[in-house]
């Protein structure tokens, strides 16, 4: 029995906006000369990620737990995403983008629930430069930025654990091709978030250790 999840209705929505692209830009182009112009500077990405976490360690720092004092560790469970990104470049070194990522994972603590599933939403933008010169005949790229990532357990293993939000950074960097005489390309990346791990807002999880996420990526994109 196949089981249907938001994921799999995101990832669809995504595919589906991705195809619909091309034909928005052509009518666009027919009608609004000024806005293709615009419109031809950016491109729409829908990527799979890889997540892997580095595990942190600490003592619980806020006196009043029940745990303070204690030597505790986290881990976060290797996982499947997916990142969305839509892109505008004015000129080889001046662009910026816009990014939605999406995974689910389960933290790991050596002290009560133990384990915390939860779902990760990050929400950033960032610099965006696609320098002129191709390597191995593919177009580099490189973009950096800034946003926040907002862990929410989920319903059934987040033992009822408040939602956090983390101020994120990352940077992406990777190579790219766009078909011939097509609206579409592909693209494969090794992106990277840093971020304080979550404690989910309980002081007996509370070490203060930052961590970060290494996200290689592929995918496809469509340009307007």
């Amino acid at each position: 029995m196949i089981r249907i999840t938001a994921r799999h209705f995101l990832a669809a929505g995504l595919l589906a906006v991705t195809a619909a692209l091309p034909a928005f830009a052509q009518e666009a182009s027919s009608t609004h000369p000024k806005l293709q112009k615009q419109l031809e500077r950016m491109d729409f990405g829908l990527n799979g990620m890889y997540l892997t976490t580095k595990s942190v360690s600490g003592i619980v720092e806020p006196n009043g737990a029940s745990t303070a004092g204690d030597f505790m560790t986290q881990k976060a469970g290797n996982t499947a995403g997916l990142l969305a990104n839509l892109r505008y470049s004015k000129r080889p070194y001046v662009g910026g983008e816009f990014n939605y990522t999406y995974a689910r994972y389960t933290e790991t603590f050596n002290v009560e629930p133990y384990q915390i599933q939860t779902g990760v939403n990050e929400v950033s933008f960032g610099y965006l430069a696609l320098p002129p010169h191709q390597i191995l005949g593919l177009q580099p790229f490189f973009s950096a930025g800034a946003g926040s990532t907002r862990f929410r357990p989920t319903r059934g293993g987040g033992q009822s654990a408040p939602t956090q939000w983390r101020a994120t950074y990352y940077y992406n960097v990777g190579l790219q091709s766009q078909f011939p005489n097509s609206h579409f390309g592909f693209r494969f990346g090794f992106r990277q978030a840093f971020y304080k791990a979550p404690d989910f807002l309980l002081n007996y999880l509370t070490i203060n250790q930052h961590t970060y996420s290494l996200e290689p990526n592929f995918g496809v994109y469509v340009k307007f």
